[in-house]
C-alpha cells in the first residue's frame, strides 16, 4: 500500500507508490499498485514493468534539552536554561515550518518525553513543557513556598511571593519517599540516563538536536551519543557561560544558586590557576 501522511515534509522517503517525482521502473512483484505499471517497458521487454515513485515525507525532529541544575547560572544576561529553551523553541519553529514534526526528551532530574508531533500543536506542547522545566526548584532539589511581603506600588498591602528552601532530611528511613523519574538527580547519572530513555522517543532517521553544557558527560554518555549517531543525525549545542571559559578579573566574587552561598576567589595566582584548571 503507498505510505501515507497527513502532512508533507521535504524528505524523500522511496516507497512502492505513488508520488511527485518518478526515480525508476522495475520488474512487477506481488502486492504492487497496478496504477503504476509501466506500460513502455513493459512492452519492449515482453513482462510486466511498474513505476517508482518518490514522495516527500515529515521527517521527525527530537530536541533534547538538559535542564540540570548547573544550566540555573548566569555571569551575565539569562540562565543557560533560558538559552537552551530559546534555542529548543526556534529549532521547533523551524521544524514545523518546514513541514516536520517535533518532539522533544526534556531532563531536569525527572525526564519529560514528548513523542514528535506535526503542526502548531506539536510545537506549543513543546513550549508549554520548555515553561515548565524552566522553573529551577525540581532540578536543584529545592522546596517551592510562599512569603508575604509589602507590594511597593501599593502601600499597605501584602502581596505573596515564591521562596526556596532545601528539604528537611528525613529522621526515619521509613518516611522516606519512594524514589521515581521526578526524584532529583544531580549527579553524573542525568545525562546518560537521558539519552538511554532517547531511543523512546527520537526513531532510526531522526534529527537530533542536543542542548546541554555536557558537565554530566562521562564514558557511558559517549556510548550512547555514538550508537544515537549511527542511525539519526546528530547535532549538539554547547550552552556556556563566560565565566565558565575565562576567569574574572583578579578580586573575591559571590555567588549563589538562590539558597547556599559562596565565593570565588581570583585575587591571587594560585587562585586564578585554580581557576583555570
Amino acid at each position: 500500500m503507498p505510505a501515507r501522511s497527513a502532512l508533507a515534509g521535504a524528505h524523500r522517503s522511496r516507497f512502492r507508490g505513488r508520488g511527485m517525482d518518478y526515480r525508476e521502473s522495475r520488474c512487477y512483484q506481488a502486492g504492487d499498485d497496478i496504477r503504476n505499471m509501466d506500460w513502455r517497458i513493459t512492452a519492449r521487454a515482453g513482462h510486466a514493468h511498474v513505476k517508482l515513485f518518490d514522495e516527500e515525507r515529515e521527517r521527525p525532529v527530537v530536541v533534547v534539552a538538559d535542564f540540570g541544575p548547573s544550566m540555573f547560572f548566569a555571569s551575565t544576561g539569562a540562565f543557560k536554561s533560558v538559552i537552551a529553551a530559546r534555542l529548543a523553541a526556534l529549532i521547533g519553529w523551524a521544524t514545523i515550518a518546514h513541514g516536520d514534526r517535533i518532539g522533544a526528551l526534556i531532563f531536569n532530574g525527572g525526564h519529560q518525553e514528548l513523542q514528535p508531533t506535526g503542526g502548531r500543536r506539536g510545537q506549543m506542547r513543546l513550549i508549554r513543557a520548555l515553561a515548565q522545566a524552566g522553573d529551577p526548584a525540581p532540578a536543584l532539589g529545592l522546596v517551592r513556598g510562599q512569603s508575604r511581603k509589602s507590594d511597593p506600588d501599593m502601600p499597605g498591602k501584602r502581596v505573596s511571593a515564591p521562596t526556596f528552601s532545601t528539604p528537611a532530611p528525613s529522621t526515619s528511613a521509613s518516611s522516606a519517599p519512594a524514589s521515581s523519574d521526578n526524584d532529583a538527580a544531580t549527579d553524573t547519572s542525568c545525562l546518560t540516563q537521558a539519552l538511554a530513555r532517547l531511543r523512546r522517543v527520537a526513531r532510526p532517521g531522526s534529527l537530533v538536536f542536543l542542548l546541554s553544557d555536557f558537565y554530566t558527560l562521562d564514558q557511558d554518555s559517549e556510548r550512547y551519543l555514538a550508537r544515537l549517531a549511527r542511525n539519526n543525525d546528530l547535532t549538539a549545542f554547547q550552552i556556556v557561560d563566560p565565566l565558565e571559559v575565562d576567569p574574572p578579573p583578579p578580586g573575591r566574587y559571590a555567588i549563589t544558586d538562590g539558597v547556599r552561598g559562596g565565593f570565588i576567589d581570583t585575587a591571587g595566582r594560585v587562585g586564578r590557576e585554580r581557576y583555570a584548571a
